[in-house]
C-alpha cells in the first residue's frame, strides 16, 4: 500500500502556494477517459483499464477542424476519473477540488458519492470534499458533456465550437479548518476595490471572506501591500471571531501614498497585496492577489482616457483555442498568444465570447493590455427559458468575482448578438454593477441602433460591423449611421470588424468574395479591406473602442467558407499560429514601435503576368525597391504605412524582390521570390478541398450520406442518388472542357412531396464560382428543367443545397445538363 501510495504521489505536480499551510496540488496526471454514457462509471470499483490515458488539460474533440467535414462534430458526455492521494497529514485538514473550467456541464463524484454539479463551461467552480475522503487512494469520478442544452449558457455553438471535457486545470486545495474561503464562486476570496484613486493617494477597501468549521475561535487578519521591489507600503490588522461553518466577509480599508499608476502599455505597473490568517503568532492561511492601481473614464466625444490622458484602445479578439489542441491550452499556448498580440502593438483585447483562462488575464495584467471580459450570451438566445436566465447570471457572478482583481479587466461583457429583452440585459446590469459598481458594464451588438431603451442600459456600448463585407456602405458610412441614431450621450465603439483572408489564394486585383458563402477568399482583398476600413476607423475619435476580428483563425462548426470548412478564416494570423497574414503586417506598422518592412503579396509566387505591383508595410521613413538588382526608386509610406510602386516589370523565371530602409541607423530589408510564368494561367481556382470531400472521377460532394455518393446522381439510375444533412452542401460536376451550358435538368428525390432550396453555379478557369440560378424546386416529381438566364461558360458546373421544408436534408436522383 505504501508504494502505492508514493507512486500516485509522483503524479501529481505539487506547488505550496504560500509556503504555510494552504497548498496547491495540480491534478494533471494519471486520468482515465472514456467518450460516450456509461452507467455507474462513478462507482469506486468500476473497471477503467481500458479506457484511455489522458492528461489534464485535455479536450475530445481536438482536431474539429481537421477531421470533421460538417457540425457534427462530437456532442455528449465524456466520463474522466482519477486517483486522489490523501496523505495521513491531510487528515484533519480541509480539503477543496477546484476545476478551473470544463465544457459545459460537469457532475463531480468521489469514492462514488456526488459532490455537486456545475453548469457553464467558461468558469471555475470549487467544492469541498473533507467530508467524501479517506487516508489513501480516493476514487475522482467526473461526468463532462458538451451536449446542447437549452438550460445552460451558451444553448448551443453557433458561433464558435463546444470543445468539450476538462480543458483547464484541475487543483486539490488544503487549507487549515480556518482559511480564506475558496467556496465564493470559486473566487479568491479577497475581493480588492479601488477607491478614489490620483497621483496623490489611493484608497483601498478590501474584503476577505473566512470560512471556519472549528468552533468559535479568535483569529488576526492581516493585510499588507508591497510594491514592485517588495517593500511594504501599506498594511492593515484586525481581530476577527469566526462562528462554526460561517462564512465572514470582513473589510479593511487600507491607503497607499504616492501611488505609482498601473498605465497600461505605458507602464503596467503592478503592487501585490498578501492577506494572511495569523493565529497563536503562526500564519495559517495567506493569499496573494496583484493590484494595479488606476482611474478611468470614458468620453462620449474623446473615448477612452486612463489616468487622466486619453489612451487609444485598439486591439483584437481573441478565442482560446488552437488547431490540433481545440481549447485544453497550456499556460505557454497562452503566453505565446499574448507574445503576438503585444508584438502586433494593440493596447486592448477583447476575450470574446466567454471568461478566458486565469493565465490570460494575468498575462495582461503584466503586459499592460486593457480587457474587455465577457459571458457566453451568444445566439441562440433563450430568453423565455428561466434556467438559461438565471445560469447567465450565475455565470455573470463567477466572472466577476474571481477576476476581481485583475487591474487589467476594465469592461464586463453581457451580450454578444443577441436580441435580448431590455429587461434582461437591465437585470444583467443591475446584477454587475452590485458585484462591481467601478467598473463599466458594455455589450457587442449587430442589431439595429434605434433600440434606444435596450442600448441605453449598459455603461456603455460597441457595435460588430463589416463595412464592404457583410454592408455595401463604407466604415465611415457604418459609424456615421450609429452615431446619428443612437443617443447624443451614449458612449458607442466597435467591438468587432474584419474580413476572411486564406494564405493559399491570391489575386492581384481582387474582387469583393462572397462573403456568406463563396469558396475563394485572397489574402489580398484582405488586405484592401483593412487599408480601407482602419483609417475610417482611426479618423473617428468618439469611438472608444476598435477591435478587429479577429487575432487568429478559429473553428466556426456548420461553415463553408473560404479554403477550409468549419473555419473562420478573419484571423490576422493562421489557426495553427504558424503563418502571419499579411495584414497583421499593416496593423504591426501602424501600431507597434518596432520597425516593420514587409512585402505584401509574398505568398502569391508564380505569377501569370509580367507587370505587376509592389505593395509594402512600413513604418520607416522611406523604403527603396530593387527587381532582380536593378533599383526602382524610393516611396515615402503614406500615413497608414503604405509604400507602392506601380507598373513593375518581371522577366521570366525567378524575380528577386528586395526592399530595404533604415531605422535609427540600422538596415532593415525584405526580399521574396516570385516567378513569372507565361505559360502560367491567372486562375482563381476551384478550391481543392482539405476536408475530406468525396471525390469520384468527374463527380465530387461536400459530403455524402454513405452509400449515396455523387456519382448516383449523374448515373442514369434512378434507383441510386446522392444525400445529403448538411445544409449548405454541394454537389458538382467537372466538364472535360470549357462548355457552354444553358440550364440544367435535376431529378429531386421525393420532389412532389418536398420543396427543396438550391443554386446553381459555374467556374471557369478565369472566374471563381459564379451563381448561374437560384430557387425552391418545383414540388414536382421527375426531372425538372432549370433555364440559366444566360448560357455560361463552365469548367464545372456546382449544386449548392440548402435544405428541404426545414430540414437540412437535400437528395438528388439525377442531374443532367443542358448544352
Amino acid at each position: 500500500m505504501k508504494r502505492v501510495l508514493i507512486a500516485i504521489l509522483l503524479t501529481l505536480s505539487f506547488q505550496a502556494l504560500s509556503g504555510y499551510c494552504r497548498e496547491q496540488l495540480a491534478v494533471d496526471q494519471s486520468w482515465r477517459f472514456y467518450k460516450g454514457s456509461v452507467e455507474n462509471a462513478h462507482h469506486s470499483g468500476f473497471d477503467v483499464s481500458g479506457w484511455e490515458s489522458v492528461t489534464i488539460p485535455h479536450t475530445w474533440n481536438a482536431n474539429l477542424v481537421k477531421n470533421q467535414t460538417d457540425d457534427t462534430y462530437y456532442k455528449g458526455d465524456g466520463w474522466y476519473r482519477t486517483r486522489l492521494p490523501i496523505t495521513s497529514e491531510m487528515i484533519g485538514k480541509r480539503l477543496f477540488l477546484r476545476f478551473e473550467g470544463a465544457l459545459t456541464t460537469a457532475d463531480i463524484f468521489v469514492n462514488g458519492e456526488k459532490v455537486g454539479r456545475h453548469e457553464g463551461g467558461y468558469t471555475a467552480f470549487c467544492y469541498e470534499i473533507t467530508s467524501f475522503v479517506k487516508e489513501g487512494p480516493n476514487t475522482l469520478a467526473v461526468k463532462v458533456s458538451n451536449a446542447y442544452n437549452d438550460d445552460v449558457v451558451p444553448a448551443a455553438g453557433n458561433l464558435y465550437a463546444r470543445f468539450g471535457g476538462i480543458y483547464r486545470p484541475v487543483s486539490l486545495l488544503v487549507t487549515d479548518a480556518i482559511c480564506i474561503t475558496p467556496l465564493d464562486y470559486a473566487s479568491s476570496g479577497v475581493y480588492i476595490r479601488q477607491k478614489n484613486v490620483s497621483e496623490q493617494q489611493a484608497e483601498l477597501d478590501v474584503t476577505t471572506k473566512i470560512s471556519s468549521t472549528k468552533q468559535d475561535e479568535e483569529i488576526q487578519l492581516v493585510t499588507s501591500v508591497f510594491d514592485a521591489n517588495g517593500a511594504l507600503v501599506a498594511t492593515g490588522s484586525k481581530i476577527v471571531t469566526v462562528s462554526t461553518n460561517e462564512t465572514a466577509a470582513i473589510v479593511q480599508h487600507l491607503t497607499v501614498d504616492q501611488p505609482h499608476l498601473w498605465d497600461a502599455r505605458r507602464n503596467p505597473y503592478l503592487y501585490k497585496t498578501v492577506v494572511q490568517l495569523v493565529q497563536d503568532g503562526e500564519v495559517i492561511d495567506e493569499v496573494i492577489q496583484p493590484l494595479g492601481l488606476r482611474y478611468f473614464h470614458v468620453d462620449v466625444d474623446k473615448g477612452f482616457f486612463l489616468n487622466g490622458k486619453p489612451y487609444d484602445l485598439y486591439g483584437v479578439c481573441r478565442h482560446q483555442e488552437w488547431e490540433y489542441e481545440g481549447s485544453a491550452l497550456t499556460d505557454e499556448h497562452h503566453r505565446s498568444d499574448i507574445a503576438d498580440i503585444m508584438e502586433l502593438g494593440a493596447h486592448a483585447v477583447r476575450l470574446a465570447h466567454y471568461p478566458q483562462a486565469e493565465t490570460m488575464y494575468s498575462l495582461c495584467n503584466s503586459n499592460g493590455l486593457v480587457v474587455w471580459a465577457e459571458i457566453p450570451v451568444t445566439p441562440p438566445y433563450k430568453a423565455k427559458n428561466p434556467k438559461y436566465v438565471a445560469n447567465a447570471k450565475q455565470q455573470l457572478v463567477e466572472m466577476i468575482r474571481q477576476n476581481y482583481n485583475h487591474p487589467s479587466i476594465f469592461f464586463w461583457g453581457l451580450y454578444n448578438e443577441i436580441n435580448i429583452s431590455t429587461e434582461h440585459v437591465a437585470d444583467m446590469h443591475n446584477l454587475a454593477k452590485a458585484e462591481d459598481p467601478d467598473r463599466l458594464t458594455t455589450a457587442a451588438s449587430n442589431k439595429k441602433w434605434n433600440m434606444l431603451e435596450r442600448f441605453k442600459t449598459t455603461d456603455i456600448m460597441a457595435w460588430n460591423i463589416y463595412p464592404i463585407w457583410y454592408d455595401k456602405r463604407d466604415a465611415t458610412q457604418v459609424v456615421q449611421h450609429i452615431r446619428e441614431m443612437t443617443p447624443r450621450d451614449l458612449c458607442i465603439g466597435i467591438s468587432e470588424y474584419g474580413a476572411g483572408g486564406c494564405i493559399n489564394q491570391h489575386d492581384q486585383n481582387p474582387e469583393k468574395p462572397d462573403p456568406k458563402a463563396g469558396r475563394f477568399y485572397p489574402e489580398e482583398y484582405q488586405n484592401y479591406f483593412h487599408e480601407q476600413v482602419w483609417p475610417d476607423l482611426n479618423s473617428a475619435p468618439f469611438l472608444w473602442c476598435k477591435f478587429i476580428w479577429n487575432m487568429y483563425d478559429f473553428a466556426w462548426p456548420g461553415v463553408t467558407r473560404g479554403e477550409r470548412i468549419n473555419m473562420n478564416n478573419k484571423g490576422l494570423v493562421t489557426y495553427d499560429r504558424q503563418t502571419r497574414k499579411d495584414s497583421f503586417y499593416y496593423y504591426k506598422a501602424n501600431w507597434s514601435e518596432e520597425p516593420v518592412l514587409y512585402i505584401t503579396s509574398r505568398r502569391h509566387v508564380v505569377r501569370a503576368h509580367s507587370v505587376t505591383a509592389v505593395k509594402v508595410y512600413s513604418n520607416l521613413k522611406e523604403a527603396a525597391l530593387s527587381v532582380n538588382g536593378q533599383e526602382q526608386g524610393i516611396v515615402q509610406p503614406d500615413q497608414y504605412k503604405v509604400a507602392k510602386w506601380d507598373n513593375i516589370e518581371l522577366q521570366e523565371g525567378e524575380n528577386t524582390i528586395t526592399v530595404s530602409g533604415q531605422h535609427n541607423g540600422q538596415i532593415q530589408t525584405d526580399s521574396v521570390v516570385w516567378v513569372y510564368d507565361p505559360a502560367a494561367k491567372d486562375v482563381k481556382p476551384i478550391v481543392e478541398n482539405t476536408d475530406n470531400s468525396i471525390r469520384e472521377g468527374d463527380f465530387s460532394a461536400s459530403s455524402a450520406e454513405q452509400g449515396k455518393g455523387p456519382k448516383d446522381a449523374f448515373d442514369n439510375d434512378l434507383k441510386t442518388r446522392w444525400a445529403t444533412d448538411e445544409k449548405g452542401a454541394w454537389l458538382e460536376q467537372k466538364l472535360p472542357e470549357s462548355t457552354e451550358v444553358k440550364g440544367i435538368h435535376i431529378y429531386w428525390f421525393e420532389g412532389d412531396s418536398r420543396n427543396y432550396r438550391f443554386e446553381v453555379q459555374t467556374i471557369t478557369e478565369a472566374t471563381r464560382w459564379i451563381p448561374a440560378y437560384s430557387g425552391t424546386s418545383d414540388g414536382k416529381a421527375g426531372l425538372q428543367y432549370y433555364e440559366f438566364d444566360k448560357p455560361c461558360i463552365a469548367d464545372a458546373v456546382r449544386i449548392v443545397c440548402y435544405g428541404r421544408d426545414g430540414s437540412s436534408w437535400s437528395s438528388i436522383v439525377e442531374v443532367q445538363l443542358q448544352y
